[in-house]
């Protein structure tokens, strides 16, 4: 599958991404459509590729629920880990498509994965040989789904734009492979940064690399209209998202 590895997030990356999903409301929006009736006793086996810092696992199952993590950051890891030492884990440092092939799960659940790209359909045959049922979060909004803040400056970004990812993974996945339910959740990505110069570095390099220039001042000027700042001078963004949750049953 291509070195998948490239696309690890290094440790700080990993960091800084997990607290601000402390502060973000994407698993407490999402969770309820994944969940769809489990809510009240969770799932007792897990399949999670992608699994990041285990907070949808956690919010998916109740303690002593078997987990079985794909998970390639080593920040993320020992995060997860933490997470979910009440539960009984195994994680593996591997691609999806070295997913061990030794368990049977109630659910199977991947959340924005750069399979969701590359292989749909081959992400979909391993792990509903795996799993009872699947569950798949996939970026919905437009924009680069690999910058959490793209909705923020939507207005910055360049005109053409690619259709959202979900709408593409349903095009792959065809009739054959359908899932038998999509929904669309709003949420709200939120951000924080040490200092405004940190933010508009931020914003400064993600803009740069999507093809647009834009005058630092002006950034500056955006941030400090944007931002909402602490009496540390940290300073926080915050941005719409909107995730298609997919499910087979």
């Amino acid at each position: 599958m291509g070195n998948w590895r490239s696309a690890v997030w290094n440790d700080q990356a990993a960091r800084d991404y997990s607290d601000a999903l402390d502060l973000s409301d994407y698993v407490q929006r999402i969770t309820p459509y994944v969940a769809a009736g489990k809510v009240c006793h969770g799932y007792q086996s897990l399949l999670d590729i992608g699994a990041g810092d285990g907070r949808f696992a956690e919010a998916l199952t109740f303690p002593g629920a078997r987990i079985d993590a794909i998970e390639p950051s080593s920040a993320m890891r020992s995060m997860l880990q933490r997470r979910l030492k009440d539960r009984t884990l195994r994680v593996w440092d591997v691609s999806w498509s070295d997913c061990p092939d030794d368990g049977a799960y109630d659910l199977g659940f991947a959340a924005n994965i750069g399979a969701f790209k590359a292989a749909p359909v081959q992400l979909f045959t391993k792990m509903r040989k795996l799993c009872r049922s699947l569950a798949w979060v996939v970026p919905a909004q437009q924009g680069p789904s690999s910058f959490c803040l793209s909705g923020l400056v939507a207005h910055w970004l360049p005109q053409e734009r690619s259709e959202p990812v979900y709408l593409s993974v349903l095009g792959a996945l065809g009739a054959a492979h359908a899932p038998s339910s999509v929904d669309v959740e709003e949420w709200t990505y939120r951000q924080c940064f040490a200092d405004a110069g940190v933010a508009v570095d931020f914003l400064m390099e993600k803009l740069t690399a999507s093809g647009t220039t834009i005058p630092r001042t002006q950034i500056k000027e955006f941030v400090e209209e944007e931002g909402t700042f602490d009496d540390r001078g940290r300073v926080t963004l915050e941005a719409p998202k909107r995730s298609a949750i997919l499910r087979w049953i």
